[in-house]
């Protein structure tokens, strides 16, 4: 009897045993490494920064200007000089941009077309569309005859700008602007060796040209 008695008890004890550790929970140490390391190898994004274009500047880079020539030929080597400033106004005498010249025969009834020189001593600002629409434009031709009689008929002058932004962009409305002068008094003598003409600053529209003695 002390036995079976004994056998039960330990049969008893076992079973309690063995639910008690399969009712405790077992601890598991959180290892917070993991979460750490995620966070540390997330890739930042950051907003691109807006893209800022700078505006417009327009500048004068280039002018050509073409001669047509009448029935009185310019000879050889009776020089002229073609002159491209700023127009002059109240601030006095205006700028100077381009300027070239020839010795060349200008033959009857021919056209002759040079491209200008820049004036390397004048600042870049001068050449600003801005510039020229707020100041104006003044052209000029300089006749020397090699013979006291010489004389050289013009009947038109062609001028050609090119507007520029600093992008190499044209001006929609500048970026080649012809400004045509039709002359019908151009004869230029040993007495009579400057043509002048200018044109206002807005849209650069001609002006009747003069002939004289002063610039």
């Amino acid at each position: 009897m002390k036995k079976i008695l004994l056998f039960l008890i330990t049969v008893i004890l076992f079973t309690v045993a063995s639910r008690a550790q399969i009712q405790t929970p077992v601890s598991i140490k959180k290892d917070s490494s993991i979460k750490k390391t995620i966070i540390q190898r997330a890739p930042v994004t950051q907003a691109p920064a807006p893209k800022t274009v700078a505006p417009s500047v327009y500048t004068l880079t280039s002018a050509k200007v073409n001669i047509r020539t009448g029935n009185d030929n310019k000879e050889t080597p009776s020089n002229m000089i073609f002159f491209f400033r700023e127009k002059d106004g109240v601030w006095g005498k205006g700028t100077d941009l381009f300027q070239s010249g020839s010795k060349s025969e200008f033959k009857v009834n021919s056209n002759f077309e040079m491209l200008l020189d820049r004036v390397p001593a004048t600042a870049a600002a001068a050449y600003t569309l801005d510039n020229l629409q707020a100041r104006g434009l003044y052209f000029a031709v300089y006749y020397s005859p090699n013979f006291i009689t010489d004389a050289w008929k013009i009947e038109s002058i062609t001028v050609t700008l090119e507007f520029k932004d600093q992008f190499g962009n044209l001006h929609p409305s500048f970026g080649n602007r012809v400004i045509q002068y039709n002359i019908s008094n151009g004869l230029l003598t040993n007495a009579n060796w400057l043509l002048k003409a200018t044109a206002d600053g807005a849209f650069f529209t001609p002006s009747p040209v003069s002939i004289g003695s002063t610039f």
